[in-house]
């Protein structure tokens, strides 16, 4: 029997951190045998098609996945003799996994192994007109092979060199997570007379059924909205420290818990701060982006008015913002209002709390089947007892 896990309510998104918006996916791989083997030596064998969450793991886990086979030419042979409509190729970043196996699930894409230039030129021979999904790391010889073959890229808008700009033309489709990502690419590609027909905005968010479900959080969490959470990740843009500072000025205040195994313990450490350097994969769910996850689970986020965050989240209305008013904000010392918003956070009622939670899950919502129809291309909102199930009772 699972134990039962707290759900923290009330998230502070790390103030001005950028998360990634590569994205990549594809629908439901299947294997007759695979097995992913870890640090313990166990195994585990799916049948059939994998969940998103398994998806997830065999993305991530990439080194340690093994499909069996005979051997190297007998998978040459069966990628060149396969013409698949819509293949990525991503980096084992669990954020990239997670939006490409929205892709995997809806897309009918498969994953594409690293291999030669001459192995991917016979490719576009067999198979003309293939569509290729690229993250933040595309893949030169797939754009050198266009026309032949579509591109698709799905860039980072902070990671963009100049060794790539000659992708903008080329590119079947950009697709960009943030709205501040197609902004800024479409002034790109006006200052430089390159069309933008091409250009999508189109956020992609993962399954909240299927990750809620997989975590058994439904029917064994104690939903707390007097309890804060703070992820530091591997960032160090996330004024981790300011924050704690602030709490340790309040010890009247809720219990925070900060996750990221980054972070250095400070000396003294209050009772009503909690650190953890991980969170085990089994417990964590499907979700591309820290924001996504508070967001899908009813949270309270609590983040900075500054794109791409306040892109989610309607202040006062569906979480809160923070303002800021350094002209490079990114540097803002932000523990005094950072303070000022907690109390603000503070003030509400846990009624009010559970409110501001209930509308930013419909947002999510919102957007994440208005993705699935993209990529679809139904309008009938697949499977409507969902819609039912997550509006009404796990809220």
């Amino acid at each position: 029997m699972k134990q039962s896990r707290q759900h923290f309510r009330l998230c502070f998104i790390g103030l001005f951190s950028l998360f990634s918006t590569a994205a990549i996916l594809l629908t439901q791989l299947s294997f007759e045998e695979a097995k992913i083997s870890n640090d313990s030596d166990t195994y585990y064998t799916p049948s059939g098609t994998f969940t998103s969450n398994e998806l997830q793991r065999l993305c991530v886990e990439g080194d340690a996945f093994q499909s069996r086979g005979s051997g190297t030419e007998f998978r040459r042979d069966e990628y060149l003799n396969q013409c698949i409509h819509l293949k990525s190729r991503l980096t084992k970043a669990a954020g990239h996994c997670s939006d490409f196996v929205n892709y995997i699930q809806y897309g009918n894409a498969r994953l594409v192994r690293d291999l030669p230039y001459e192995m991917y030129e016979l490719k576009a021979e067999r198979c003309p007109n293939s569509t290729y999904l690229h993250g933040e790391f595309p893949v030169n010889a797939f754009f050198k092979l266009a026309p032949r073959v579509r591109n698709i890229w799905l860039p980072n808008q902070e990671q963009i060199h100049s060794g790539q700009v000659w992708y903008f033309p080329v590119a079947y489709k950009i697709l960009c997570k943030t709205r501040i990502t197609y902004k800024a690419i479409k002034a790109y590609l006006h200052h430089n007379n390159t069309p933008t027909h091409h250009l999508i905005h189109i956020p992609l968010n993962s399954d909240p059924l299927e990750s809620i479900e997989s975590l058994d959080i439904r029917n064994n969490t104690r939903k707390d909205y007097n309890t804060f959470f703070h992820s530091h990740g591997h960032s160090h843009r996330k004024h981790t420290n300011e924050l704690v500072q602030c709490w340790m000025r309040n010890p009247t205040w809720p219990t925070l818990t900060i996750v990221g195994k980054a972070y250095k313990r400070p000396f003294f450490t209050p009772s009503n701060i909690i650190i953890l350097p991980y969170v085990p994969f089994e417990h964590i769910a499907n979700f591309s982006m820290e924001r996504s996850a508070y967001l899908a689970l009813s949270s309270v986020v609590v983040t900075t008015d500054y794109a791409p965050m306040n892109e989610f989240v309607q202040d006062g209305v569906s979480g809160v913002l923070v303002p800021y008013s350094a002209e490079r904000p990114e540097t803002q010392i932000l523990a005094p209002i950072s303070r000022e918003f907690v109390a603000r956070v503070m003030r509400m009622s846990i009624q009010v709390r559970r409110e501001l939670g209930a509308q930013a899950r419909r947002e999510y919502l919102e957007v994440y089947w208005d993705a699935v129809e993209h990529l679809t291309g139904r309008t009938d909102r697949q499977l409507s007892f969902k819609m039912i199930y997550l509006h009404g009772e796990f809220l």
